[in-house]
């Protein structure tokens, strides 16, 4: 039996929740996360499927057309992820969306993309989990793989050994996107305007108050990317909140320019392989009218030599959207794992 739940009856999932597929699930979660319909297929007592979707949303795609979304995605078989998947694309297409992207829960600022790919390194924090069958689950109901993403691995001492070999005359543009998550800009482009830079690691007393400069400039640095939607302050903030445990305040830079804060990078210990010593980048961003002052690379160069005074070994670069620049930030690392965003076409 199918049921639906609309946004407005959300609490009714409260006697499913964490338990069997929607283990990790909250209440909380699913409400703030604001699905405008919940779908999920139940027999014998057991729910063996669901998605939400999200309608109408504020998520543009490469051509400037508006996506439908899916997500909160999971299922136990490939019978059942057919049944629910169907259910939520007609509802999409009863409404009037031209298209749908998934999995994609709710915006990029969640949890989004499937693993694809992967040379059998260990999972690390913040990345989405690897799910059997998933893809091909969604590709058999119409969903073409279509926006790609990667993640590298690289030690942090060959990094220090490329930059040393770096001409301070050469002018580099890069740029990482991600969303969360997880999207992000980067410029290496270098001029010698640099005499007012300073950057300077959070503190964690003051955490409050970073949050607060971290948001500004992603607000700004992130609204041209693909499926960018805006985000309040507090739900922002609340975000990174969820972080306070695995921060390290020198692994968080903040770049500032006559007193305004004009770029980041955030960064956090990989505690899920704690005897590699890896560190993962997960965002830097520059607001754009500093984008072609070297502030990115002078984030990246300082956070470099921190993570190597700290006893850091590896740097995993997270979540790099495939076909950007900030692909040459990669080129001498190892790509270690793949990820996808589907999309299916719902007008014919």
């Amino acid at each position: 039996m199918i049921k639906i739940i609309n946004k407005e009856a959300l609490d009714e999932l409260s006697e499913v929740l964490g338990k069997g597929i929607y283990e990790g699930y909250t209440v909380e979660r699913i409400q703030r996360e604001a699905p405008d319909f919940h779908f999920y297929l139940k027999e014998n007592h057991e729910v063996l499927a669901c998605c939400s979707i999200w309608i109408h949303t504020n998520m543009i795609d490469e051509k400037g057309v508006r996506a439908g979304a899916i997500g909160h995605f999971e299922a136990c078989n490939e019978d059942s992820a057919k049944i629910v998947l169907m259910e939520a694309c007609n509802k999409l297409k009863e409404v009037g969306e031209a298209y749908v992207i998934g999995p994609i829960d709710g915006s990029t600022w969640n949890s989004y993309r499937l693993v694809t790919h992967s040379d059998g390194s260990m999972p690390f924090l913040m990345e989405p989990k690897y799910k059997p069958g998933y893809s091909q689950w969604l590709e058999n109901v119409g969903f073409k793989p279509t926006y790609q993403y990667f993640s590298t691995k690289e030690t942090i001492k060959s990094i220090v050994k490329d930059t040393k070999k770096d001409s301070q005359n050469e002018i580099t543009e890069s740029k990482l996107e991600q969303s969360e998550i997880e999207s992000i800009e980067l410029d290496q482009s270098i001029n010698g305007n640099q005499e007012l830079l300073e950057i300077k690691p959070i503190k964690l007393a003051q955490l409050e108050e970073a949050l607060d400069k971290i948001y500004e400039i992603s607000i700004q640095s992130f609204k041209s990317n693909l499926f960018y939607k805006p985000i309040e302050r507090e739900a922002f903030k609340a975000m990174y909140r969820g972080y306070q445990q695995f921060l390290v305040e020198e692994l968080v830079l903040i770049a500032e320019k006559a007193g305004r804060p004009v770029g980041f990078i955030f960064a956090v210990p990989n505690y899920f392989d704690q005897t590699r010593r890896s560190v993962i980048i997960k965002t830097i961003a520059v607001l754009p009218e500093y984008q072609q002052e070297g502030i990115g690379k002078k984030l990246y160069q300082e956070i470099t030599n921190k993570a190597l005074n700290l006893g850091f070994t590896e740097f995993i670069t997270a979540l790099i959207y495939k076909g950007n620049h900030s692909q040459k930030l990669c080129e001498s690392a190892k790509m270690m794992r793949e990820y996808t965003l589907f999309r299916k076409e719902l007008k014919v």
